[in-house]
């Protein structure tokens, strides 16, 4: 936002405090809390955001967020203060960014972590900075495809895509067996690889070069046959590859249904000077 944005913070955060003050939840939502309850009912403040008078919310109720509201409001406080003593914008911006990393919200966060066992600290939270990088990427039937770099599962996309090029995807029916079952096989094998060797980039150095090379990528195809695979392949890139025995086998995966993910979500934004974001759990830019 204060480099490559236009609004003041207050601006761009207006809609999220919105739906912070209460929206009507959506059947999908509420899918999502009822089916988490086994793992929110183990922390208490997590109950009181997402069970209100302990119970799940139904579709159509008002869902509230009060505490999340009053942190973005605070936010938004410090960059008006900010800006009524001079400030520039991004000056402002800058405050705002202190606040949270380096003032009350970071220590409380701090305070909340450390009562929970959690590992996260206020130091980490004030040393921490964005790091802008290249992204990693690779053509693609005349397209080229960008994704973020290895802290994220970007990358796997790039290597899927580079098995994928030795297909005729246009010859297959859309969605058909054939389809379906390439390009699954496709996304195990680089998911394999994410999971043995991505990791970030302060304490991992992920061999990128040859993960993310055409000629990897026509190894890994050789890799798909006929019948689907239930077996974890990481493909060789190293001489000695990090081990995974718990992911052996689909039914050995170690995350019982409580606490597993069941889905994800993306959101991408593109302005009039080409400047994207994209809002992704496992891939943000």
């Amino acid at each position: 936002l204060r480099a490559f944005g236009t609004k003041s913070f207050a601006e761009a955060v207006q809609p999220a405090i919105e739906l912070a003050d209460g929206f009507p939840l959506d059947e999908m939502r509420a899918t999502s809390i009822e089916r988490s309850v086994k793992f929110l009912a183990q922390w208490p403040a997590s109950r009181r955001v997402y069970l209100p008078n302990g119970r799940v919310p139904q579709p159509g109720d008002i869902f509230r967020q009060p505490d999340l509201a009053r942190t973005l409001r605070a936010m938004t406080a410090v960059e008006k203060k900010a800006l009524a003593s001079g400030a520039s914008r991004a000056q402002a911006i800058d405050a705002v960014r202190d606040y949270f990393y380096r003032g009350e919200i970071a220590r409380k966060i701090d305070e909340f972590s450390k009562a929970n066992g959690g590992l996260l600290r206020y130091e980490d939270m004030a040393a921490f900075r964005v790091e802008p990088e290249d992204a990693v990427s690779t053509t693609f039937h005349g397209y080229t495809v960008y994704k973020p770099g290895f802290w994220s599962q970007g990358p796997a996309m790039i290597e899927t895509l580079n098995i994928l090029e030795g297909y005729d995807l246009g010859a297959m029916r859309l969605n058909s067996a054939d389809y379906i079952h390439t390009l699954v096989e496709a996304l195990k094998l680089a998911y394999a690889d994410r999971d043995t060797y991505y990791g970030d980039p302060k304490f991992v150095s992920s061999p990128a070069e040859r993960l993310l090379s055409r000629e990897y990528g026509a190894e890994r195809r050789k890799q798909i046959g006929v019948q689907a695979s239930l077996d974890f392949r990481p493909g060789d890139v190293e001489p000695n590859p990090p081990q995974h025995p718990y992911y052996s086998h689909i039914d050995r995966y170690p995350i019982d249904d409580a606490t597993r993910a069941k889905d994800t979500t993306c959101v991408d934004a593109i302005d009039k000077d080409g400047v994207a974001f994209s809002s992704t759990p496992s891939g943000a830019w």
